[in-house]
């Protein structure tokens, strides 16, 4: 059963083509790429300041069997079912490509962000803290959204970029980035969207949380 253990501050770039179960713990400042195929990913750590990328990598069952969290990057992809059995916190990016459903069973916390294109359904408990979704293809279904935490839907006329969402570090900044424009919007104007209703305003039409911040009236 092949396995992964990536620490420090290595960088590495393996293919791996097996009919058995792959097993990957990434941390610290590591920065790995794996590609070749397998009938499953089981991710057991993405953890520090490390960088994850299963773009090209084909496999028809995604777990995350552990924690996201500290400042990680983990770009995902799967042709089945993703699963994140483990939560997603503090400042990780999460980018997911999945050609089934996605599944949180643990809540979404801190100042993480997650990108996911989705053509199953997407559920999950929680999302909270000053969380973020970006989504697209199926709309998500979270019994809680709190805190100051937002859910976005991205225009259909952007396309998904898996490259450039690896290297997204703030959603602000990077959306037009991870989200490629295909020539409805003006190249420099990467981080305004157009809302759902046409206008230009907030990112991808979105929604803010049921415990948004008040706004002060008050005149000074």
């Amino acid at each position: 059963m092949p396995r992964f253990d990536w620490n420090g501050q290595s960088t590495a770039d393996e293919y791996v083509n097996t009919f058995d179960t792959v097993r990957i713990n990434i941390n610290g400042q590591s920065v790995a790429k794996l590609s070749g195929s397998a009938p499953r990913v089981e991710i057991e750590l993405i953890d520090g300041q490390s960088m994850l990328d299963l773009s090209e990598f084909r496999t028809s069952e995604l777990v995350a069997t552990g924690k996201i969290d500290g400042q990680s990057n983990a770009l995902l992809r799967s042709e089945g079912e993703v699963l994140f059995n483990g939560k997603i916190d503090g400042q990780s990016r999460v980018t997911i490509c999945a050609g089934g459903g996605v599944e949180f069973t643990a809540k979404i916390d801190g100042q993480s962000h997650v990108w996911y294109s989705s053509t199953g359904p997407v559920r999950g408990p929680e999302v909270n803290g000053r969380s973020r979704i970006l989504w697209q293809g199926q709309a998500p279904a979270f019994i809680k959204v709190d805190g100051h935490s937002t859910v976005s839907a991205v225009p259909a006329f952007l396309t998904f970029d898996r490259r450039e969402a690896a290297k997204a570090t703030d959603s602000q900044n990077n959306t037009a980035h991870v989200w490629r424009n295909t020539g409805e919007l003006a190249q420099d104007e990467p981080s305004r969207l157009p809302d759902e209703r046409g206008g230009s305003g907030q990112t991808g039409g979105e929604q803010e949380a049921e415990s948004s911040t008040p706004v002060d009236t008050t005149t000074p």
